[in-house]
């Protein structure tokens, strides 16, 4: 029953404001018959409401596109960051598990020379891997970052573009109705 009654109240809220603007226009549509200085204020009007509602668009996916781009930045420096991890701990256990084989070989077979030589080249392997790990997410951050800052430059010329091009617009339309 409450639902029945907001669905009324909606719908006549929605048919007064359909109304209340098809008068409106009637009222402009007579004025601009009759009045050429008329004209030119509402085409005036129009093309600054026009201006007015692209900068409000053009705001809005300014916002959510540089909200997306951080969003995106900050998952990749996470996911950056656990591959890190995830790489540090992998050699980290391959190399206790070597060093550990090879203790056992050691106490089995006797070859200390041959156990240093394993641990030594485990040791370098870990290293390396490391390195590369961390450099790999050093430029997938570069790139991340450089990215999202082209993209925010982009969409701010495309803002700045949209900007003279509707400004440009609303003024050659005022110039031709008066002309």
């Amino acid at each position: 029953m409450v639902v029945v009654v907001e669905v009324i109240i909606v719908v006549v809220v929605v048919v007064v404001v359909v109304v209340v603007v098809v008068v409106v226009l009637v009222v402009v549509v007579v004025e601009v018959a009759a009045s050429e200085p008329v004209l030119v204020k509402v085409v005036h009007v129009v093309g600054v409401v026009v201006v007015v509602v692209v900068v409000v668009v053009v705001v809005v996916v300014v916002v959510v596109v540089v909200v997306v781009v951080a969003v995106v930045v900050v998952i990749v420096v996470v996911v950056a960051a656990a591959v890190l991890v995830i790489a540090v701990v992998v050699v980290v256990v391959v190399v206790v598990v070597v060093v550990v084989v090879e203790i056992i070989v050691v106490v089995v077979a006797a070859s200390v020379e041959r156990v240093a030589v394993v641990v030594e080249l485990v040791v370098v392997v870990a290293a390396v891997v490391v390195v590369v790990a961390v450099v790999v997410v050093i430029v997938v951050v570069v790139v991340v970052v450089v990215v999202a800052a082209a993209a925010v430059v982009v969409v701010v010329v495309v803002l700045v573009v949209v900007l003279v091009v509707a400004a440009a617009s609303e003024a050659v339309v005022v110039e031709v109705v008066i002309f």
